[in-house]
């Protein structure tokens, strides 16, 4: 045993121990049907059945029609129904062998028609008949009627009293093939596989080869169902197994099982990996005699050029396409040409990649001629094929065979659209888009727009088609969110198809400016809203659920603590996976480990969703509704959203709408660029004059291009802004921006900045609606502060002096609990926070690197970092969480939506309103903004304009120097509302205070006018 993994183990089994007894004692969901009730084996026979078998099993299939002919009208005669049902799908049974397919349909029909008239509904015998009539289809290669057809068997079969196994495994097996050529629900498909799996395993007599046969299969799913990760550990499993099992399998599924491994890594792209593993198979299959006849290895040697091209060596893949090509070019057998169809459309990408536009093309036509030549159309693989050439003229401006292109693409891709008039979106059905249909989806979406542009602009109903398929694509990423978030990270979708949102806005602004205006702004406001709930409702992934309120805490732990130890057990995997040796011990125990950890969180997410059916039937726990948002009479909402090359902007007012485009040129890009650096630095001493100037060209410049043109269509003045920001301009205090030009400026406290004419609040959607926390919390303010005193301070975190004084201040104001340095723990956080009505932390804060939207907060003490997911273990009741001084030194907070990432974590759990920072900025500047937002919001204030009043108030008393954008507006409120309540000490404090004073002035003014009445 390997020391380092035991001491894992040892450490998992902690958690395992407490999982599993726990998991035995949940309410078992999705138990098979067929074993809850007792059944009886089913075993119908008569002398006239037993001689029908016999003729059956020997194949004298013409006797045996005669033989049952006349069999059915003895026992018709003799009202033996259950036996005429019997023969009659026998019957049919030899008419399917015999390939008489419309004469055994239509006996089955007469069956059928029997069974429910004298048998019931619920008959074995029925179930048998829809079973066959699947078996019809599915011979037929009509496999979408098979599938249902089976679907109604089992069904039925479910509902019986008897039972017959065979037939059951038959049902199962029949159904996954059909579902799988029908491109059906591939969470069923996934079932279906693990059922047929057990099946296998529990038999005796099943062998390795039955095993691996089956084993294949599962990373194919995942890896169609978006999961990659899933897809990767079931690769594994099959290499090892592949290793362990080598002489009892055969050479073709031992390549089978690399090539399911280097697909895997691929599709993570973990593309060094995958080529080092790519590059050892071919190096041992090419080596090794056995593997010389072996055809499946240029699957292998296909996905090498693919990983190639991932690292951007795309001369390189274009020299590993050409001899393929070279080796398949005058290749007769049909697969081998549907190969080399692939490597064709693959090379064409290269040579794009390459700008080499006409190589390109001559291998696209060459694949359109052979494809035309082999297929019958629709055919699946031209669906790439199309999508490749949609690219190719699109990048040469040919928007017509561009269009052209994609819509063919489509049609490929989805059979029951092939003959469609091309403006409709395809009736989909329950049929399951791959993610490249998807993206076929959103290229025509595009296709769209663009023939609009460049030649028929005249034609407002492209434009129409345009915004159709943009708001029936969302609905499908919002219904398939769940099952490919995992695909290559949290926010997948949202990174991969916000081009179709922009595209919509596009067609949108140009419907209102040649269409109807009103129409257009209502579109336009939803697809603002639908980019932004997209993101809101990925990055919440499958979390959303676990905070609702029905769900009880143990199974909130327990699903938690899964996903903690799941995450240590992928570290582990990752830190020790050897990529020379990938079927080790070490990576097959962890990766079993991780198998069966997902199989135990997918039991209580399973648990957890039927809680949630037996309570609330909504599929979220979010509200997303596409409607107006109520705006009050004096305020101006502005919304945006940054594409490619420009930024459209929503302005939203009690009475009017507008919808501006902007273009993103490269000097607005430069400036806001500049802003954002000037406000987000330490000033230097030297020199403040030219660059406050400076500062004052570059952000007027960003307001006149962002906040004016709204400002100049609304017909009143506002008093209060709300902005929402959209990718790196959530990284700018929209406060900070200079509204106007001072011919007189001598420094940074004489520029007019927008806070001094608006309070501004920040939201992160406009219609997006968290699960509110309807528990009223017991407590006021529960206050942390990270500090250095009493531990060791983790990795090069700097300590935060003026957290102490904050948290001092507000605790002699402000009733609550309050917990400084190593006191202040992530696990008090956890244990405490459900009590409180605001949350007080000055902590600090760290972005991943890798991923802009996923950000935490640092606590005191070792086990520190608290991330989103954690948030839903807190069960907090909060109104509002402030979260002071939450930068590390280092600037990562600096980095796009990370920083609004920490808020819309809070957003995610139900607190309505977040207060923080954008920036690192001066410790005692932030304690000293912090108190005084305490105390505008203790006399009642709004959370913004408590946090604007704060902000003028420091500018008021501050210098030339300290007045510098950088100290007073990194701080920003978003989201809705929140008030305090002083203590009760404060409170008589305060009272005591102005008696004495009136006493004061009463004995005051008594003298004077003693005084005075003795002057007189």
């Amino acid at each position: 045993m390997y020391p380092r993994f035991s001491l894992l183990r040892s450490e998992v089994n902690k958690y395992l121990l407490t999982i599993i007894i726990s998991l035995l004692s949940l309410p078992i969901q999705g138990q098979n049907q067929e074993y809850s009730r007792v059944k009886s084996k089913y075993d119908f026979h008569t002398t006239t059945t037993d001689g029908l078998k016999k003729l059956i099993s020997d194949k004298k299939y013409d006797q045996a029609l005669q033989f049952v002919n006349q069999s059915i009208v003895e026992s018709d005669k003799a009202q033996l129904y259950e036996e005429v049902v019997y023969l009659l799908e026998r019957k049919a049974y030899v008419l399917r062998r015999m390939e008489k397919f419309v004469e055994a349909e239509s006996i089955a029909n007469e069956a059928i028609k029997k069974a429910n008239t004298y048998l019931g509904k619920n008959h074995i015998l029925l179930s048998k008949l829809y079973f066959l009539r699947g078996q019809i289809a599915h011979r037929q290669s009509d496999f979408y009627v098979a599938s249902s057809e089976f679907d109604t068997a089992q069904v039925i079969y479910s509902k019986a009293n008897q039972y017959d196994s065979a037939m059951q495994e038959s049902i199962i097996d029949y159904k996954y093939y059909a579902y799988s050529y029908a491109q059906r629900n591939v969470d069923t498909l996934t079932k279906y596989l693990e059922i047929r799996y057990k099946n296998t395993l529990s038999k005796a007599q099943s062998t390795p080869r039955d095993i691996i046969y089956l084993l294949d299969d599962f990373p194919k799913l995942f890896r169609e169902k978006g999961d990659f990760d899933q897809a990767f550990r079931y690769a594994i499993k099959e290499v090892i197994f592949a290793h362990n099992n080598y002489d009892a399998i055969q050479s073709k599924d031992h390549v089978a099982a690399y090539t399911n491994l280097i697909n895997a890594l691929y599709y993570l792209k973990k593309y060094p990996l995958a080529l080092k593993v790519c590059d050892d198979a071919l190096t041992f299959y090419e080596n090794n005699n056995q593997y010389s006849q072996i055809k499946e290895i240029d699957n292998i040697r296909a996905l090498r050029p693919l990983i190639l091209v991932g690292m951007n060596k795309y001369r390189e893949s274009v020299k590993s396409y050409l001899q393929l090509i070279n080796k398949f070019k005058y290749s007769t057998s049909s697969s081998e040409f549907k190969f080399l169809i692939q490597q064709q459309v693959n090379i064409a990408n290269s040579y794009l990649e390459l700008d080499q536009n006409d190589e390109a093309k001559h291998y696209l036509t060459e694949a359109i001629q052979n494809i035309k030549s082999t297929s019958t159309l629709p055919d699946k693989q031209a669906e790439s094929l199309f999508s490749m050439l949609g690219s190719y003229y699109d990048y040469n401006d040919d928007p017509v065979n561009s269009f052209l292109s994609y819509d063919s693409s489509i049609r490929n891709g989805i059979p029951e659209y092939y003959l469609d008039d091309p403006l409709n979106f395809p009736d989909i059905k329950d049929q399951k888009l791959s993610f490249f249909g998807l993206i076929g989806l959103k290229n025509k979406a595009i296709a769209f727009t663009n023939l609009f542009e460049k030649k028929y602009s005249d034609s407002l109903r492209i434009l129409q088609s345009s915004n159709n398929y943009v708001f029936e694509t969302h609905k499908i990423l919002i219904d398939r969110r769940k099952e490919l978030m995992r695909s290559e990270g949290k926010l997948f979708l949202s990174s991969n198809f916000k081009d179709l949102y922009q595209n919509g806005l596009k067609a949108t602004y140009l419907l209102s400016k040649y269409g109807n205006h009103q129409e257009s702004l209502s579109s336009a406001i939803k697809i603002f809203q639908m980019s932004k709930s997209l993101l809101f409702l990925e990055q919440a992934g499958e979390f959303d659920q676990i905070n609702r309120n029905i769900i009880p805490k143990d199974l909130k732990e327990r699903y938690y603590t899964l996903n903690k130890v799941l995450e240590q057990l992928i570290n582990e995997f990752d830190a020790s996976f050897d990529a020379s040796n990938p079927g080790d011990d070490i990576n097959k125990n962890l990766n079993d480990a991780i198998l069966d950890h997902n199989n135990l969180l997918k039991a209580t997410k399973d648990s957890i969703e039927h809680l949630i059916t037996e309570y609330d039937q909504t599929s979220d726990s979010f509200d997303v509704n596409y409607v107006k948002s109520p705006v009050s009479k004096n305020q101006v909402t502005i919304e945006y959203f940054v594409g490619e090359d420009v930024i459209y902007i929503l302005g939203r007012s009690k009475n009017k709408d507008v919808l501006e485009s902007v273009d993103l040129t490269l000097s607005l890009r430069n400036s806001i660029e500049k802003v954002i650096t000037t406000v987000s630095n330490r000033p230097e001493l030297s020199g403040s004059e030219r660059k406050s100037s400076d500062f004052q060209k570059n952000s007027l410049l960003v307001y006149e291009a962002l906040i004016l043109p709204i400002l100049n269509q609304i017909d009143f003045q506002p008093t209060i802004l709300t902005i929402i920001p959209d990718d790196f301009l959530s990284r700018l205090p929209f406060e900070a921006l200079v509204s106007s030009h001072n011919n007189k400026l001598s420094s940074w406290k004489d520029l007019n900045y927008l806070i001094k004419s608006f309070n501004i609040n920040y939201l992160l959607s406009s219609n997006i609606k968290p699960p509110s926390n309807n528990s009223i919390a017991k407590k006021n303010i529960l206050g942390i502060g990270y500090s250095q005193n009493n531990f060791k301070p983790q990795g090069s975190l700097a300590g935060l002096p003026g957290t102490a004084k904050e948290i001092k201040e507000l605790e002699s104001k402000f009733e609550g609990d309050y917990y400084l340095g190593a006191k202040g723990t992530k696990q008090v956080f956890l244990e405490e926070a459900y009590q409180f009505d605001i949350l007080h932390l000055a902590v600090h804060g760290e972005v991943n690197e890798n991923e802009k939207y996923d950000a935490q907060l640092i606590f005191s003490g070792d086990d520190n970092i608290l991330k989103t997911q954690d948030l839903y273990l807190a069960n907090l009741n909060a109104r509002l969480a402030i979260l002071s001084a939450c930068e590390s030194g280092n600037g990562k907070l600096n980095k796009g939506e990370g920083t609004f990432s920490i808020a819309r974590g809070f957003a995610l759990v139900g607190v309505p309103s977040v207060v923080m920072s954008l920036w690192n900025i001066n410790d005692k500047v932030s304690s000293e903004l912090m108190v005084s937002l305490h105390d505008y919001i203790s006399q009642g204030l709004s959370t913004p304009e408590a946090l604007n009043k704060s902000k003028l108030k420091y500018l008021k008393k501050s210098d030339n120097y300290t007045s510098h954008p950088y100290y007073w507006s990194s701080f920003v409120s978003l989201g809705e509302s929140a008030t305090l309540k002083p203590n009760d000490s404060f409170i008589l404090f305060y009272s005591v205070l102005i008696i004495c004073f009136l006493i004061i002035l009463i004995i005051v003014f008594y003298r004077h006018s003693k005084k005075r009445r003795k002057v007189y």
